[in-house]
């Protein structure tokens, strides 16, 4: 391997593997107890937005369902981004995409997941529906004025 651009592609596309390992193996804290992430999220969201009051996720089965399927989504996603990267790397070709493409498959992932446990919420349902009519009604920007 000659070539000074895949020697540079390598070396990023381990680089992101990296930090693709550093990821996964730090949320699995979150991701075990997810009735508590989503929880603190609740309550980061009714710090932020006056009048929204929930602030406890109440379905602690699904958060943890949700939560251990996002960490085995994400491991399966890990190991096979590492086996493609390494075979594309080992046959010469570029593989720095190859995490990157993995990130956004297990960002997708973990939102749509994440998104679906909220929805199962009717109360978080209900406040963030009212709260949304609330901020309809004022006749607030929702966008800022372009000068």
């Amino acid at each position: 391997m000659r070539d000074p651009a895949l020697r540079m592609d390598r070396f990023v596309t381990w680089v992101f593997i990296g930090f693709a390992v550093i990821t996964v193996m730090s949320a699995i804290g979150q991701y075990t107890n997810m009735e508590q992430y989503l929880s603190e999220f609740y309550q980061q969201f009714a710090t932020l937005q006056p009048g929204f009051s929930v602030t406890r996720y109440p379905d602690a089965d699904l958060a943890r369902v949700i939560g251990l399927s996002i960490m085995t989504i994400d491991a399966g996603l890990l190991g096979f981004t590492i086996w493609w990267s390494v075979t594309r790397m080992n046959a010469n070709k570029r593989a720095v995409w190859v995490p990157v493409v993995g990130w956004l498959l297990s960002t997708i992932t973990s939102t749509i997941l994440v998104a679906y446990a909220m929805s199962q919420d009717p109360t978080f349902i209900a406040e963030l529906t009212s709260w949304m009519q609330g901020v309809a009604e004022s006749g607030l920007p929702t966008v800022a004025p372009t000068n």
